[in-house]
C-alpha cells in the first residue's frame, strides 16, 4: 500500500462520486412520468402586505416638519426670508 496525500484521498473519493453521479443520470435520461414542470406561474390573489409599523425617525421628522410649518405660518418675514435667501457658492453652480 502507498502512501497517499490527504488531498489525493479526497480527489479520488470526490471523481468517483461525480462519475457514480454522471452514471445514474445517464439511466435517468428518459422523462419520468411522475415529475410534472409548470411552465406557468400563478399570480397570488392576497393584498401585498402594509407596514403597519412606524421607525423612531419618521415621527421625529414629522414633529420637526410640523413645527417649522407651524413657524412659517406664524412668522411670514421668516418664510419671507428662507423662500429668498440664496447661499452665494449655491448662486455659482446653477
Amino acid at each position: 500500500m502507498k502512501y497517499e496525500l490527504p488531498g489525493e484521498i479526497v480527489a479520488r473519493k470526490l471523481k468517483e462520486q461525480r462519475e457514480a453521479r454522471l452514471a445514474q443520470e445517464s439511466n435517468e435520461d428518459a422523462p419520468q412520468p411522475g415529475r410534472v414542470v409548470s411552465a406557468t406561474r400563478v399570480k397570488s390573489t392576497k393584498p401585498p402586505t402594509k407596514a403597519v409599523f412606524e421607525l423612531p425617525g419618521e415621527a421625529l421628522s414629522r414633529r420637526k416638519r410640523e413645527a417649522h410649518e407651524a413657524r412659517l405660518v406664524s412668522n411670514p418675514k421668516v418664510a419671507s426670508y428662507s423662500e429668498n435667501f440664496r447661499h452665494p457658492n449655491l448662486e455659482a453652480n446653477t
